[in-house]
């Protein structure tokens, strides 16, 4: 079994940044994905990008499709005035609110093809997470992360933003993880790469049901008024097993 992580971007391939993980022999291996390998380059679609990201998820046979990205807008009656539970708890920097409304505003772009790449999968057989339950009662999944929660739900410190990222802060944080877990993977990996490799960890313990590796924020999501509300962000934790 392997998890396909995504950090999600959505004005040219080469901003998103996809690894493959399995355990092999009681280790991780984690395999860098450029999406430029597959023939895609330039400003991306929701429809090519879904194409693209299950046909490699049957590849490699994944079961879990991780996007570091909203998975649906506000519910209404949530209690909060302009963020969805899950991104409350974990302190997201955008926040999604009824549909069409984000903050800051500029993060409306973002928000809505992350949306629009759930339901993209959601129609090709990858459903949301729909239950908390561990072990999930359905596999094969499309799953959102938050990789600077991630970082701070194994205790590690976060990496920075893509601008304010040097090459060595990179191998730093990639030594931190190899420290953590058996993990083997190449020291090259870009920061968007490492983004989703450490968000894509979370999939490890879903494969075995083994809850104490996850942390899951939020509240289920749902369908209201034609879209989808709300969901969970799932981050791993130390107790991922071997």
């Amino acid at each position: 079994m392997s998890t396909l992580s995504v950090d999600l971007a959505y004005t040219d391939y080469r901003d998103i940044g996809i690894v493959t993980l399995e355990k092999v022999g009681g280790r991780i291996r984690a395999t860098a994905v450029p999406l430029v390998t597959r023939g895609l380059r330039g400003r991306p679609t929701v429809a090519i990008l879904a194409d693209a990201l299950v046909a490699l998820a049957y590849e490699i046979d994944a079961e879990w499709i991780f996007i570091d990205g909203p998975q649906g807008w506000k519910a209404p009656d949530n209690g909060l005035e302009h963020a969805r539970v899950c991104e409350r708890a974990l302190a997201t920097q955008g926040k999604t609110g009824l549909p069409g409304v984000t903050k800051p505003g500029n993060y409306v772009g973002f928000i809505t093809f992350a949306i629009e790449l759930f339901d993209a999968l959601d129609e090709r057989g990858w459903p949301r997470l729909l239950t908390a339950d561990v072990p999930p009662s359905k596999r094969r999944c499309a799953v959102e992360s938050f990789p600077t929660s991630a970082w701070r739900s194994l205790g590690l410190v976060p990496l920075p933003g893509k601008g304010a990222t040097v090459p060595e802060m990179v191998l730093a944080r990639i030594q931190s993880l190899r420290a953590a877990f058996p993990l083997d993977v190449a020291d090259y990996l870009s920061h968007d790469e490492l983004q989703a490799l450490v968000a894509g960890l979370a999939g490890l313990a879903l494969d075995e049901g083994n809850a104490a590796g996850l942390s899951i924020a939020g509240i289920p999501p749902v369908r209201l008024e034609g879209t989808w509300r709300e969901g969970f962000i799932v981050n791993p934790t130390r107790k991922i097993t071997f």
